[in-house]
């Protein structure tokens, strides 16, 4: 118990700071206002897990709106490659996808090969 009450504190205080920062940066709101912000990734590659739903698909328009190209890792891998031809065609940037389940671990292997031969 007394260790899982550290790890809540340790992971809180970051978490507090993301969502104190929530107000000056803001990829969400107003369809109207833009939304992108210069956050110096352009040409970095970025990894986004479980992404081919949800938060994390999001997360990975958002990066690739700002110019990263991005490796997306997740267990379906038609999902993924939907995904990945949307950020292609609405951000012109490269995606990559690799299916795996981040508990295998030679997923996890090949994973990290792909992101060595992109130059991560």
């Amino acid at each position: 118990m007394e260790s899982e009450i550290t790890l809540r504190k340790n992971i809180a205080k970051p978490l507090k700071s993301m969502f104190r920062c929530r107000k000056t940066f803001s990829l969400c709101g107003d369809r109207n206002r833009q939304t992108s912000k210069n956050l110096g990734i352009k040409d970095k590659l970025a990894l986004v897990t479980a992404s081919s739903d949800g938060m994390g698909r999001n997360i990975a328009h958002t990066l690739a709106a700002e110019g990263a190209n991005v490796v997306l890792f997740s267990r379906s891998e038609d999902k993924l490659r939907t995904v990945c031809q949307e950020i292609e065609a609405q951000h012109g940037v490269k995606a990559t996808a690799v299916a795996g389940d981040m508990t295998n671990h030679n997923d996890v292997l090949r994973l990290a090969e792909t992101l060595r031969s992109l130059g991560g």
